[in-house]
């Protein structure tokens, strides 16, 4: 999740890259009783979508050629410095997937961080406070076959699994290279490689930096290369979101930013999303791979004039992000906005898919008019979404409070129900309509 100052720094013109949401005062949670569609519904949720999944000019479709609209939340955790999911602490594995999918959901965008793939030592010595307070259903979690301690890697397959086994789609999320909250222009993972070596560490993020204390281009490639083989025989993950938020890096001075297609060859981001796509799609061809835009994912505006063609065709889908404090005009401008920068990939001559891959507020004081017009937006387009995020606690990082209320989360702070009811029935309602 982008933060406020951070992209003001990078002295963007939201407005016109982005038509992200208006900076509107809170306008308090909805008034009304709404049915309670949440955990108690757990088990009774199905899913109709087949995979594998393809694009289609603007939209995604199953296997049987349907139309699917990714409709889903973020649960985060894995990429922070625990290294795993939110919420185990709290409730079952299993019942926390069972209760996504009742809640209406169809997807699961699951972020990790490039050091836990790498990650040999088990997850009890990385984070013993987390792993002691496992309810007693998840301790299982923490043994592989053969009685040997999990490792991070280990327990976020088996978080896919549990998803898989609810019907409900994953996408894997490239969202930080150390294990830390996300996201500014010092953290060290502003691009998908280290500017200088260790720049992820000398941010203040977590090791490990590499075998020469860098970590390169050709080392997220080779990530990407281990993630999917290891999730290669697993139908539910459906897409790859090769790298989150691609932003200026301000830890090398002066600040470096990504270009599209511009710029110097190792700062071309349509460049290395094109080969690490390429490298995705050679070890599993059934994948969507999914290219979020510059700039904490804002700006959309340079893939219609330079687009990114993949060697394997109908794979590709474009991830913008969008929160209430990007917006910079009153929330009315929102629709006519965010249609403008997406009508190029919906109706232009080359259309492809948009998948809204994070967008949310705060679930008790939420930013109303914002959302009113972004869910109306939504539906009006049919774009695809993610929620940031399912989480209803935070987890250990830079600027959080692990196990302090998740004011964003969909959840409540014991992970058994919705945080907000109303904000609930409205997300379900929205994916029923897609």
């Amino acid at each position: 999740m982008a933060l406020r100052a951070k992209v003001a720094a990078a002295g963007v013109c939201l407005v016109a890259i982005a038509g992200v949401v208006a900076d509107s005062a809170a306008a308090g949670a909805p008034t009304g009783q709404a049915n309670r569609h949440g955990c108690e519904d757990a088990g009774k949720a199905k899913s109709s979508v087949q995979p594998p999944l393809r694009t289609d000019g603007r939209w995604i479709i199953d296997a049987k050629r349907r139309r699917v609209q990714l409709a889903g939340v973020n649960w985060y955790g894995a990429e922070e410095r625990d290294q795993v999911v939110g919420g185990l602490d709290h409730q079952p594995l299993d019942r926390i997937a069972a209760c996504i999918a009742a809640m209406g959901f169809n997807s699961v965008r699951l972020p990790f961080s490039n050091a836990l793939v790498r990650e040999q030592r088990p997850l009890t010595e990385i984070a013993p406070e987390v792993t002691g307070r496992f309810v007693r259903e998840n301790r299982k979690l923490l043994t592989r076959s053969g009685g040997r301690p999990a490792r991070p890697i280990d327990v976020y397959g088996a978080v896919v699994d549990a998803l898989a086994r609810h019907k409900l789609l994953v996408i894997l999320d490239n969202h930080m290279t150390a294990n830390d909250w996300c996201c500014n222009t010092g953290d060290g993972s502003s691009l998908w490689f280290d500017q200088f070596p260790g720049e992820h560490c000398a941010a203040g993020a977590m090791p490990p930096c590499g075998p020469q204390g860098a970590f390169t281009e050709a080392d997220w490639i080779d990530d990407w290369r281990t993630m999917v083989r290891r999730f290669r025989k697993q139908p539910a993950v459906v897409g790859v979101d090769l790298r989150n938020e691609v932003r200026p890096d301000s830890v090398v001075q002066p600040t470096v930013s990504a270009g599209w297609a511009s710029g110097p060859p190792e700062l071309d981001w349509h460049r290395a999303a094109t080969t690490a796509g390429n490298a995705v799609l050679a070890e599993n061809r059934d994948l969507l791979v999914i290219v979020e835009g510059l700039v904490f994912a804002v700006d959309l505006g340079p893939a219609a004039s330079a687009p990114i063609e993949l060697a394997v065709r109908d794979r590709l889908v474009l991830s913008p992000h969008t929160y209430p404090w990007l917006w910079t005009a009153s929330a009315s401008e929102l629709p006519s906005a965010l249609e403008s920068a997406w009508t190029p990939f919906l109706t232009g001559a080359r259309p492809v898919p948009i998948w809204l891959g994070e967008f949310g507020t705060n679930t008790t004081e939420p930013a109303q008019p914002w959302l009113d017009q972004m869910l109306a937006t939504l539906e009006r387009t049919g774009v695809g979404w993610c929620w940031w995020p399912l989480n209803g606690t935070q987890s250990a990082g830079r600027t959080r409070t692990a196990g302090a209320r998740e004011t964003f989360g969909i959840l409540d702070a014991e992970w058994s129900e919705p945080a907000n009811p109303e904000l609930t029935a409205r997300l379900r309602a929205l994916a029923r309509r897609s």
